[in-house]
């Protein structure tokens, strides 16, 4: 049974980084957002193109990845001709493998704009991110996560993204 245990432990620290230390990250992520719900005036809100911005430090957890973040989003809906703003707060927590799973969720403002008029919301994401490192400061990966907004107007949906990220 020893044995076995430390097999177990040896192959899985192979896929460890070997060093860990607190550092912070910016990532840069094309998306697409599919959204159901209506805006100001009633339309339904259907999605687009988007780009986000996450800066995020990760803390000195290793293997254990906890890293609060900051995002700025926004996207173009061309069939509505609107937009959407978010800036938010949350929390990232994964594993710093050679692969990196991990999770996080966001809340903070977010707007729709649209020919006439602006929206405000509280908003909120959360979602699943599967990264490979690629060297010691880049990981490119991938997002699917749900985006929410609730006030002004209400709207609910799927995110989808690929991602670079540049540990500085």
């Amino acid at each position: 049974m020893k044995r076995v245990f430390w097999g177990l432990a040896a192959t899985v620290s192979l896929g460890l980084p070997t060093m860990a230390q607190a550092e912070p990250k910016l990532e840069v992520e094309p998306r697409g957002e599919l959204l159901f719900g209506e805006d100001v005036y009633g339309r339904e809100i259907f999605g687009g193109p988007g780009l986000g911005l996450t800066f995020g430090y990760s803390l000195d957890t290793y293997p254990i990845l906890l890293m609060p973040e900051l995002t700025l989003t926004g996207a173009f809906y061309p069939g509505e001709l609107a937009a959407s703003a978010r800036a938010t707060a949350g929390f990232r927590a994964g594993l710093t493998t050679i692969v990196e799973p991990s999770v996080y969720a966001h809340f903070g403002y977010g707007a729709l704009l649209n020919d006439v008029e602006v929206g405000h919301t509280f908003t909120l994401d959360a979602g699943l991110t599967l990264d490979k490192r690629l060297g010691r400061s880049v990981t490119l990966g991938g997002s699917l996560g749900y985006q929410g907004f609730v006030g002004e107007f209400s709207a609910h949906g799927l995110t989808l993204g690929l991602h670079a990220g540049f540990w500085l």
